[in-house]
C-alpha cells in the first residue's frame, strides 16, 4: 500500500473543494483574498493529480493481481457507480424541491439519463447533473479501454497501445488532452515495478511540487499536460519511490477522497447557506475555510456511513460470483 499516494488523494480532493468554494461564495471584488487568489484557477489542478494517480494505481494493481475483463470492470463499476447514482438521485430530488443553490433549473429527463449512464460530457459535451461527474466519465472510459487492451496484449505493452489510442482520440478532438495523464501514471507504475529505488526521489518530488504550484502564483500558458500533467506525474513518481509516510488521518482522508470529491456537489451549497447565516460579516477567507472544512467533514460522513458499508455489502455478491465463475471454468 502506497500511503504517500493515499495522502495525495486527500490533498487533491481538498484542492478541488476549495476551488469550487471560492468560485461560488459571494465576494466583494475589491477585497483581498488569499484563498481566492491561489485557488480560483489553480485549485482545479487537483483533477490532474487524480488522473495520474488513477493510471498509477490501476496499472500497479493489475500487475500484482491480474483480473480478466469482466472481473476488472465489475470491480471498477462497484467502486464508482453506486455512490455516483446515489448522489445524482439526491441532487435531482433536491433540485426538484428547489433546495440546491447551484442548480439553475431542474435537469431534463434526457440529461439525467445521460448523466446516470456516465456519458453526458463525453457524448453531449454537457456537464452531468452532478457536475464533478465529468471527470468520472473520463475515469470510466480509461477503465474500459484499459481492460479492453489487456485482453489483446501483454500488460507490459498496454501502456504503449493505450497511450497511442488516447493520443489519437486527443488528436481527433474526441477527448481532452488531460486523458494522457492516465498514461503518465501507468508509466510511473511500470517504473516502480522495474526499479525498487531511484536516486533522490525527494528531489523529484520537490521539483514537481515547485512546477505544479507555479500556476498558482503566475499565469502560465501552454498545454495543460505540460504545465500541470508532467509536474503532477513528478509528484506521484517521487512519492511512489520515497519512504512511505505513516498517518492515520491522511490514510483515512485518502480512503474517503471519492466521497469528499463527489459529495461536495451537495455539501458546498448546503454549508455555504449555513455559514452565510451564522457568519454573514466574516472575512471571505474565514467563510471559505469553514465551508471547506464542513464540506470535507460531510464527505467523511458520506464515506463512513454510506460508501464504505455499501462497498462491503456489494463486494459480497461480487466475490461469490467470481468464485462460482472460477469453479465453472
Amino acid at each position: 500500500m502506497f500511503q504517500n499516494i493515499q495522502i495525495l488523494r486527500a490533498v487533491a480532493a481538498v484542492m478541488v473543494v476549495i476551488f469550487h468554494v471560492v468560485l461560488w461564495l459571494p465576494r466583494d471584488a475589491a477585497s483581498e483574498s488569499m484563498l481566492f487568489r491561489l485557488f480560483s484557477e489553480w485549485g482545479k489542478s487537483g483533477v490532474d493529480l487524480f488522473f495520474v494517480i488513477s493510471g498509477f494505481v490501476i496499472m500497479l494493481s493489475q500487475a500484482r493481481q491480474p483480473r480478466p475483463f469482466g472481473a476488472f470492470m465489475r470491480n471498477r463499476v462497484l467502486r464508482i457507480v453506486p455512490l455516483y447514482w446515489l448522489v445524482t438521485a439526491l441532487f435531482l430530488l433536491l433540485a426538484a424541491l428547489r433546495q440546491i443553490v447551484h442548480a439553475e433549473a431542474m435537469p431534463q429527463p434526457g440529461h439525467a439519463a445521460l448523466s446516470l449512464a456516465m456519458i453526458s460530457w463525453l457524448a453531449a459535451a454537457e456537464m452531468p447533473v452532478v457536475f464533478v461527474g465529468w471527470t468520472l466519465e473520463y475515469e470510466m472510459l480509461f477503465y474500459l479501454l484499459f481492460a479492453g487492451v489487456c485482453l489483446r496484449v501483454p500488460l507490459r505493452h498496454v501502456v504503449w497501445v493505450l497511450g497511442g489510442l488516447l493520443a489519437m482520440a486527443v488528436w481527433l478532438g474526441l477527448v481532452e488532452q488531460m486523458v494522457l495523464e492516465f498514461v503518465l501514471g501507468m508509466l510511473i507504475a511500470q517504473a516502480r515495478l522495474l526499479f525498487y529505488r531511484i536516486p533522490a526521489p525527494w528531489l523529484l518530488f520537490a521539483a514537481g511540487c515547485a512546477l505544479f504550484m507555479l500556476p498558482a502564483f503566475q499565469s502560465v500558458t501552454g498545454p495543460r499536460l505540460l504545465h500541470l500533467g508532467l509536474p503532477a506525474a513528478m509528484i506521484v513518481a517521487g512519492l511512489a519511490f520515497m519512504s512511505q509516510w505513516r498517518s492515520r488521518v491522511g490514510s483515512y482522508l485518502g480512503a474517503a477522497s471519492y466521497s469528499i470529491y463527489l459529495g461536495q456537489a451537495l455539501a458546498i451549497p448546503i454549508m455555504q447557506r449555513v455559514v452565510l447565516v451564522v457568519l454573514p460579516d466574516a472575512p471571505f477567507d474565514l467563510q471559505a475555510g469553514l465551508i471547506t472544512l464542513l464540506a470535507v467533514l460531510a464527505g467523511c460522513a458520506l464515506y463512513s456511513l454510506i460508501e464504505r458499508p455499501l462497498s462491503v455489502w456489494l463486494k459480497g455478491p461480487a466475490r461469490q460470483a467470481a468464485t462460482v465463475g472460477r469453479v465453472q471454468r
